[in-house]
């Protein structure tokens, strides 16, 4: 005979009501819908931290992303009618769930329950579950595109910190006039070694900086001391960057997303071309990214930039084109030619730096 079968109609019925209960007290808390209440006022902060922290980015140096403040206002905007709407609704359910919840307390108040007490517990405490979900609905669904739009503009500064925290920490300096537009963390799957790092897109170049920790003392195969290592291994400027294919690399039971790399002319620190698996984003999105500073078009997403049809009519003559030096000025040698990014040349006869 199971267990089932040696217990009294009694013990059954005591066991059911227990479960009931307990059911009933992870219940109880959300007849208020309190935590709904907390999901607005969160949302209501972060719509109005928005443009303090767009602020701050702007006075770290952050000159892209020009569409943020018109976003942030207009969030801003129509937040009140999304809240006034959100509280209202949250209001309702919850006075309609009130009655339900009195309702089943005093089912739950009693030492015990006779069969069809049971039945009705149980079916009280479905229609409450069902009228929570319900309620979540209603009230989220007031601001649910709000939300949407708010998530993803938080994401943009989310990165957009990342990216300056990193050059804030980076081995190697940017120019004065260089602005960074995006990086992420990759891997250098062709290298030997398959470092791991950070791969930072700038206006005028791309470049490759390993920061990993390698165990330096092990005890029984378990690493009790590391170190951080961090060094630029290589960059580009980005008009060197000629090929740029993403792949979808598939395997027996794994798949790896690569970025590939081909370069026009020698880059310091690499051989060849170089392949990346890109982390916590896509390889689309920075194929995207590249063309866009390669062809100049990223310029037209800076803050505060006059649109075409503002320029000055009295603006004057162009000031002169500086003339792209072609020879060494110390050897005579032919130099290589320039493309977009580059700040120097390098004569490969004889090692003379040329600024531009």
């Amino acid at each position: 005979m199971t267990g089932e079968e040696t217990k009294s109609p009694a013990q059954l019925r005591a066991e059911r009501f227990e479960t009931l209960r307990s059911r009933w007290a992870g219940l109880s808390g959300r007849t208020t819908l309190a935590y709904l209440n907390d999901e607005i006022e969160d949302t209501a902060g972060k719509v109005e931290a928005l443009p303090h922290r767009i602020a701050e980015l702007r006075k770290r140096g952050h000159c892209y992303s020009s569409s943020w403040e018109a976003r942030a206002q207009t969030l801003a905007g129509s937040w009140p009618e999304r809240r006034r709407d959100a509280i209202r609704i949250l209001r309702e359910q919850a006075r309609s769930l009130e009655g339900l919840g009195k309702e089943i307390q005093e089912l739950c108040d009693h030492s015990m329950l006779s069969d069809s007490a049971l039945d009705r517990l149980e079916n009280r405490l479905q229609q409450l579950e069902s009228q929570i979900g319900g309620a979540e609905r209603s009230v989220r669904g007031t601001f649910d595109t709000l939300g949407a739009q708010m998530g993803e503009l938080e994401r943009e500064l989310g990165a957009v910190e990342f990216m300056l925290d990193s050059l804030d920490t980076a081995s190697f300096d940017i120019y004065p006039d260089e602005h960074g537009v995006a990086v992420c963390k990759a891997t250098w799957t062709n290298h030997p070694d398959e470092p791991e790092g950070l791969l930072f897109l700038t206006a005028g170049r791309l470049i490759f900086e390993q920061r990993e920790k390698k165990a330096k003392k092990k005890v029984l195969f378990i690493t009790t001391e590391s170190e951080l290592l961090q060094e630029k291994l290589w960059e580009s400027p980005i008009g060197n960057v000629g090929d740029l294919e993403a792949e979808d690399k598939k395997k027996f039971l794994s798949r790896k997303e690569l970025l590939h790399l081909g370069f026009r002319e020698y880059t310091s620190g690499l051989h060849g071309d170089v392949s990346l698996q890109l982390h916590d984003t896509s390889n689309e999105e920075w194929v995207g990214l590249i063309k866009r500073v390669q062809t100049g078009e990223i310029e037209a997403d800076r803050h505060g930039a006059p649109a075409a049809a503002e320029a000055p009519v009295d603006a004057g003559p162009p000031a002169p084109t500086k003339e792209i030096p072609t020879k060494c000025p110390a050897c005579g040698g032919k130099l290589p030619p320039v493309v977009k990014g580059m700040r120097e040349l390098v004569c490969e006869y004889c090692n003379t730096s040329v600024r531009l």
